[in-house]
């Protein structure tokens, strides 16, 4: 057999491993500018600004988000992204616009435990499918942080 055949083979093998090797996980590094607007009895809208940040020598585009949004370990809604190609420019932060309806009920619940303290923990779980360099990767999200009572508008 002539290594002519295989030459292809071996190419597209390494590219492979080699694409695998370098691709860094994208990194949440939190919610800011959250903003509450009366919506109706039942619900609120809330947006907020979700901030990512891309580790890599090359962009990344997320094809995929389902998440989840806990406050103080209480689930108050879910954000879903589908069929998407949001680009993140490589070793660069990027901030993505989120726009939630949330319980009423719930979030006076958090509200007043503000109150209480000067910040609020927070919690956004899920998954996110990227892709990258032809390599698909859907990875996970467990996200913990804290709202202040200064970063509330």
């Amino acid at each position: 057999m002539s290594t002519k055949r295989f030459f292809p083979f071996i190419i597209v093998f390494s590219i492979s491993l080699y694409s695998c090797k370098v691709y860094q996980q994208v990194k949440f590094e939190g919610l800011s500018n959250l903003e509450v607007v009366p919506y109706t009895f039942a619900k609120t809208k809330v947006n907020a600004d979700l901030k990512l940040n891309n580790p890599n020598k090359y962009n990344i585009i997320v094809k995929e988000l389902q998440s989840e949004l806990f406050i103080n370990n209480e689930k108050i809604t879910d954000y879903n992204l589908y069929d998407t190609s949001i680009i993140i420019p490589a070793l660069q932060e990027y901030t993505h616009k989120l726009k939630l309806d949330v319980s009423t009920l719930t979030l006076l619940n958090s509200a007043l435990n503000l109150s209480n303290s000067d910040s609020i923990n927070y919690s956004i779980r899920g998954k996110i499918k990227v892709s990258a360099k032809f390599v698909n990767k859907t990875l996970p999200i467990d996200y913990n942080g804290k709202i202040s009572a200064r970063d509330l508008q």
